[in-house]
């Protein structure tokens, strides 16, 4: 890189000598005026012209302006291939613009001569004797003088001579500022990336999103999602993890007892189904009497993994085809040992699917079924459609003690989140609490498994989080 260096001068020095004030000239302390004139079409041509064989584009693309801060210097710096041909370039756009801004300013004092001419010969036609006649005369030929003096308030100060190094290609720092601009590019899309991802993706912050206490957390199991209705089906850990949600709901208030609940979710896939399932076994394993009912009857999938009967179902009830008492089947939760019968669970298949499963649900058929069932059993689970994309278990949270909501961390997104608090809102219920599915077992605890509960018996919803190693595959 070359570079020639200019002054800008006192603009009114020139005037100043003649005490002349007539002449207009743009005042040099704008530096950002003047940076902008040495780019102008008339100079970088000129400056093309002056090397020769190259074009004004590539005067341009090859020079830049600077300012020196609190001075009146202008740097004209070139940058090519050859050394040479760089200062060649440098100084020709600097003479130039000195040509430029003296042309400039001299055509300025001959505007000014050219008008005081025509006042003079006005003044004799009108008068040839009028005094001022030879006032005129005299400022014109210092008119005269100045217009052969104007240097256009800029000079040269330093000419530009070929660099001794190359200012480009330098690989070493070229290197250096593309690692370091590839680092702040990555860390700008990772925060953007992170701004943009409404994807919830840990217990807490699911707790925090629906501002409810998170009633259990639920790590990835094999095969989950297809097991029978017996948590020995499951690796230990996570039966254990649906105990501890079963024991979570038994005392979430002692003095009103939960013993039904809703299980829904904001869309489909994130496990409800299967959460449903292993909350009504591991009720019904600790001696409970426990009902669980399909309520999704718009995806029934409960009797196909429990090998039940998929019709008659509770379509037939609520159409007033069937009586409950036979569409119910016991399904046994644990094994029999020592003669003893195994503990049991009774199950309500959802059966054909209706036409108009919102209207069946919302009936006092419905309503009917679940009081019966509340004064018959300690605990009924009712599986219904995600309450984010339908308005089915919306006609059943009344019915019911509470609502649990189903989660899949990492699908689930703030928008999710507030689609089915509106919903809940809508109706006038609040949620029992929230379980967080699909997580990662090696977050859960030291070998799959870990407490994270600290929920008092008395007021369990003061916690806000649960760390139980659970097990739920994909549902729906």
């Amino acid at each position: 890189m070359a570079t020639a260096q200019l002054l800008l001068r006192d603009p009114g020095f020139d005037q100043t000598l003649f005490g002349s004030t007539s002449v207009p000239t743009p005042d040099p302390s704008e530096l950002e005026t003047q940076l902008n004139l040495l780019s102008v079409d008339r100079v970088v041509e000129g400056a093309a012209n002056r090397l020769g064989r190259i074009s004004a584009d590539q005067v341009r693309s090859s020079v830049d302006f600077t300012a020196e801060p609190d001075t009146n210097l202008l740097t004209v710096a070139a940058t090519t291939e050859d050394p040479e041909r760089s200062a060649r370039m440098a100084n020709a756009l600097a003479s130039e613009y000195i040509a430029f801004r003296r042309n400039a300013d001299r055509n300025q004092v001959i505007n000014a001569q050219n008008a005081l001419h025509r006042e003079i010969e006005e003044l004799r036609l009108q008068n040839p004797d009028d005094p001022q006649i030879g006032e005129l005369e005299s400022h014109l030929q210092d008119l005269g003088v100045l217009a052969s003096l104007q240097t256009g308030n800029v000079e040269l100060v330093e000419s530009a001579t070929p660099p001794s190094s190359a200012s480009y290609p330098q690989p070493r720092r070229n290197l250096f500022i593309a690692a370091f601009a590839g680092l702040l590019l990555a860390l700008a899309l990772a925060l953007v990336r992170e701004q943009l991802d409404q994807r919830i993706k840990s217990p807490d912050d699911l707790g925090y999103a629906f501002d409810l206490p998170v009633l259990g957390v639920i790590p990835i199991a094999p095969n989950a999602g297809a097991a029978h209705g017996s948590l020995n089906d499951l690796p230990p850990n996570f039966g254990e993890g649906f105990r501890m949600l079963a024991t979570n709901l038994r005392f979430f208030d002692v003095e009103n007892r939960v013993d039904s609940v809703v299980v829904t979710s904001s869309s489909p896939g994130e496990g409800k189904t299967t959460v449903a399932l292993h909350l009504a076994v591991a009720a019904a394993a600790a001696g409970g009497r426990v009902l669980l009912i399909d309520a999704d009857l718009r995806r029934p999938t409960l009797a196909e993994r429990l090998e039940l009967p998929e019709s008659p179902g509770l379509s037939q009830v609520l159409a007033g085809i069937a009586e409950p008492s036979t569409v119910q089947h016991e399904v046994p939760v644990t094994s029999a040992a020592g003669g003893e019968e195994p503990l049991r669970m009774t199950v309500i298949p959802g059966g054909s699917i209706p036409p108009n499963p919102t209207n069946l649900l919302a009936s006092e058929r419905m309503r009917d079924l679940l009081a019966a069932a509340r004064d018959d059993y300690d605990l009924v689970v009712v599986d219904t459609s995600p309450a984010g994309v339908v308005a089915d278990p919306l006609a059943l949270v009344h019915n019911a003690r509470g609502v649990i909501l189903v989660a899949h961390l990492g699908t689930i997104t703030q928008e999710g989140v507030q689609r089915i608090r509106r919903q809940l809102d809508n109706v006038g219920v609040e949620a029992l609490g929230v379980v967080a599915n699909f997580e990662s077992p090696k977050t859960v605890g030291g070998s799959y498994y870990g407490y994270g509960y600290d929920v008092s018996p008395a007021d369990p919803r003061q916690n806000g989080s649960t760390e139980e190693p659970v097990s739920a595959s994909s549902s729906r």
